[in-house]
């Protein structure tokens, strides 16, 4: 039984990658970690879409990975246009540092950049982490780990030091920080998609 899980975890975690790479011919696969959140923790692939807006419509994914190139016919009449456009500017590749131009990145070759639900994948986790970007040591580094989105309106302060107090303020940290230049109403739908979750 349990090498029949294995096995169909195992090929799960292919068929992400491999959909991932098929999607948007960018390949996110790190190589400065040794390991990820072991796969039996993480959501069934492609994880379902629940959300708590229309909890009629159970799983709202029909079985597909959200990507930039089908978000709008898996979600047409399900999400209202300022909830569309939220999810559009969350599949939205930015520049990332992770991911840049330069040689100073953690995969093999450059991207233009990485979107929030690359990580985030369907609003859940893929089990992926980073260390905390900082001068000490690499053993010495907190371990952010990617947290699933799902009711993430109910479980404020966010991000890991709970720095941020509202879905607002978190929306507006990443736009500093990131240099996203996102204007009044794009941070507005970003919000109105992540309080749907």
């Amino acid at each position: 039984m349990d090498a029949i899980r294995a096995k169909d975890i195992k090929e799960k975690s292919k068929y992400a990658e491999r959909q991932q790479k098929l999607l948007e011919k960018r390949s996110l696969e790190r190589f400065d970690v040794a390991m990820d959140l072991p796969k039996h923790f993480l959501p069934e692939f492609p994880p379902p879409i629940y959300l708590t807006t229309r909890p009629d419509l159970g799983d709202v994914s029909q079985g597909k990975l959200l990507s930039i190139q089908d978000y709008f016919d898996i979600m047409e009449g399900i999400l209202s246009p300022v909830q569309m456009e939220g999810l559009r500017l969350l599949l939205t590749p930015f520049p990332q540092q992770q991911f840049n131009q330069t040689t100073d990145r953690k995969v093999d070759e450059p991207s233009l950049g990485v979107s929030c639900l690359d990580c985030h994948a369907n609003g859940h986790t893929n089990g992926t982490f980073h260390l905390d970007p900082d001068i000490r040591p690499h053993v010495a580094r907190f371990r952010l780990d990617t947290v699933s989105l799902r009711g993430i309106k109910d479980s404020p302060p966010y991000m890991h030091d709970g720095r941020c107090l509202t879905l607002a303020d978190t929306v507006e940290f990443f736009n500093l920080v990131t240099e996203l230049n996102l204007t009044q109403e794009e941070k507005d739908s970003l919000v109105a998609f992540m309080l749907c979750l």
